[in-house]
Parts: C-alpha cells; sequence; structure tokens
C-alpha cells in the first residue's frame, strides 16, 4: 500500500515539473543571487557615479568661504569657465592625505591642458576642525592648491544632495564642477593619478 502511495505521488510530481517545463517558467534565483544585486544597487560608489546636479541650483556652490591660502573670501562660482576638482577631507583623515598626494601630483606632472584648466578644491567637512588648524596641516605638507572649511549650511546642503557619505572623510568623496557648472560626483575610494585624469577628461 505504501509502495502504491509513494508511486502515485511520485507520478504526480514528475507531471507537475513537466507542465512547468513546457509552459517556460522561470526557475526562481538562488538567495545569494538576490542579496547580490541589493548590494550592488546599494553600493555608494555606484550611487556617486549616477549622480549629476547643475551648480545653478545650489546654493553651496555660490557661498562665500574663506581662503586657506590667503584668508579672502571666495565662492565656487568665481571658477566659472574652469574645471573644478573638489575633495571632501579633514586634517585627521589618512586616506585623504594619500588623495591629495595624487592630487599634487595630478598637477605636477599631468598634461598641461589639466593644469592649466582644472582648478584643486579641498574643503574640510568636520565641525571640529578650524581654520587655523586647516592653514598648519596645509603648509606642513606643502600643499599648493587652495584649503577652506566648510560652513555648516554649505555641508548640510552637500549632504542633503550627494548623500551623507560626502561628510565621510575617509571615503575620500569628490566631485567634479564642469565648466558649464555641471557637478560630477566620482566613486569613493582612493583615487590613481590616472583615474582623476580620466575623470577630468570630458570636461575639459
Amino acid at each position: 500500500m505504501k509502495q502504491s502511495i509513494r508511486l502515485t505521488l511520485l507520478i504526480v510530481w514528475v507531471g507537475c515539473a513537466g507542465l512547468l517545463a513546457a509552459c517556460g517558467a522561470p526557475a526562481p534565483l538562488p538567495a545569494s543571487d538576490t542579496v547580490k544585486k541589493i548590494q550592488v544597487e546599494s553600493s555608494p560608489a555606484t550611487a556617486a557615479q549616477d549622480t549629476s546636479a547643475t551648480a545653478a541650483g545650489t546654493q553651496w556652490v555660490t557661498a562665500p568661504m574663506i581662503s586657506a591660502a590667503n584668508g579672502e573670501i571666495f565662492r565656487l562660482a568665481d571658477y566659472k569657465g574652469k574645471v573644478v576638482l573638489v575633495e571632501m577631507m579633514a586634517v585627521w583623515c589618512t586616506n585623504c592625505l594619500q588623495e591629495q598626494g595624487h592630487v599634487r601630483d595630478l598637477h605636477q606632472k599631468a598634461s598641461s591642458e589639466i593644469t592649466d584648466k582644472v582648478v584643486s578644491l579641498s574643503v574640510d567637512v568636520d565641525p571640529n576642525e578650524g581654520m587655523d588648524q586647516l592653514k598648519a596641516y596645509r603648509t606642513k605638507q606643502g600643499f599648493t592648491w587652495d584649503f577652506t572649511v566648510a560652513p555648516q549650511a554649505v555641508a548640510r546642503e552637500i549632504s542633503n544632495l550627494y548623500g551623507a557619505q560626502f561628510l565621510n572623510p575617509s571615503a575620500v568623496p569628490m566631485l567634479i564642477i564642469d565648466k558649464e557648472g555641471g557637478i560630477h560626483p566620482l566613486p569613493f575610494g582612493i583615487k590613481t593619478v590616472d583615474a582623476l585624469q580620466e575623470a577630468l577628461k570630458p570636461y575639459l
């Protein structure tokens, strides 16, 4: 009797499997694939690559900031017609220091096409750091481009527009402002000189 029941169940199961195959029913994705898909879609680097905006619609680009190089007030909008490479950083951040070495090499070793058209700016987004500390850091490291401390309103808007990760210096957040004012966030993480050059080329 038990064998008869087992045989009947086996026949039903085979019949159902054949019917599904004939109808072309897709096989369910393994659980691991679903997890991978979610991880890719929520990847900060991917999100940064796909984000772009226009500087005309952002107040932080026209906000007054103080130069650590000379103490003068400037606005990012003052660089209209130039390509601006902006780095969010902090004095304590070792990843930032490594990236700044690449920025220095970019300006020293890159072609004149890049050095003549690109302006770099490092923006300190740590609310616990001040201008005196930033000036001392810039002088100690021998960097020649400008540094500034982000006003609270500027840091808040950057976070709202591009995500809270842009206020995490260790993620090495950077963006490019093109000649027309378009804003193009770069992938997070340390970027080599070659990677920076490739990122800048479309906007020169």
